[in-house]
């Protein structure tokens, strides 16, 4: 289990979060949602201590500032909404990156078989910055995916904590990454994931967190989570969630957004 306490974190000297408790378990997808500026990505960044925060976060019922480093890597892996390179790596070499992080039992052929599960399988030995942003993005999580590849080791789930993975993807390349995600999940691994397509996350999401000017809003299963007056507060806007009955599916049509919330 992942689990966050009262986090409360500052970005100079404006406080982002207000006391959030999260909690997200191994073996499913838990998407972290609301609107821009929320705090989404802030809590995901306490989470891994990449901003100054106060609270408890606790991996696998470990505390992290416990934790050394190494210890960290090898029980998670991290991916940022953006990453710059400044020297002209090949594509191999940049997902190696997260082999040597992480710990495996077959080390030699997990790169390539990495990038082969984000459809990148033939880019190794193209340069990084001859990618488009989108191969890009999915070289990213290969090389995340290199770090934490097996999502149990010695009966502990490893974590993927990701930073709006589809967000600068094609709709295959969304359904690739949030089926990779699913699988990771269904083989015991706990997936953390910051995103905007609220109808992607209801279709793969085990559990929603919305987050709404550094608040949690409410966090539960999509049905629990997808109602018209809790999108409605979060967003700003009416909007309605419907749900075909052939598929029980919840989702949202952005046409039907009618007009700002007083």
């Amino acid at each position: 289990m992942l689990e966050a306490t009262n986090i409360r974190a500052r970005i100079g000297k404006v406080e982002i979060l207000h006391g959030i408790d999260f909690t997200a378990k191994a073996g499913q997808i838990t998407a972290i949602v609301g609107p821009n500026g929320s705090g989404k990505s802030t809590l995901l960044k306490a989470i891994t201590d990449e901003v100054d925060f106060t609270g408890v976060v606790r991996l696998n019922g470990q505390d992290t500032v416990t934790m050394h480093p190494w210890e960290l890597a090898t029980q998670r892996g991290v991916l940022p909404q953006a990453t710059m390179l400044a020297f002209p790596f090949t594509v191999i070499e940049v997902v190696r990156m997260g082999l040597l992080r992480g710990i495996s039992d077959e080390r030699a052929d997990i790169p390539a078989r990495a990038l082969s599960a984000v459809g990148l399988g033939g880019y190794g030995n193209r340069f990084y910055q001859e990618l488009s942003g989108g191969e890009q993005q999915r070289a990213q999580l290969a090389r995340v995916l290199c770090q934490v590849w097996h999502p149990i080791v010695d009966r502990t789930p490893r974590w993927l904590l990701l930073d709006e993975p589809v967000a600068s993807l094609d709709i295959g390349h969304q359904l690739l990454v949030m089926q990779l995600m699913k699988d990771f999940a269904s083989r015991g691994g706990g997936v953390v994931a910051v995103m905007h397509d609220l109808n992607l996350s209801a279709m793969f999401a085990d559990q929603m967190a919305i987050i709404k000017a550094g608040n949690l809003l409410l966090s539960g299963t999509p049905g629990v989570v997808m109602q018209d007056d809790v999108l409605s507060k979060a967003y700003g806007c009416t909007l309605k969630v419907n749900t075909p009955a052939a598929a029980g599916q919840s989702y949202i049509l952005p046409h039907l957004a009618l007009g700002h919330l007083p």
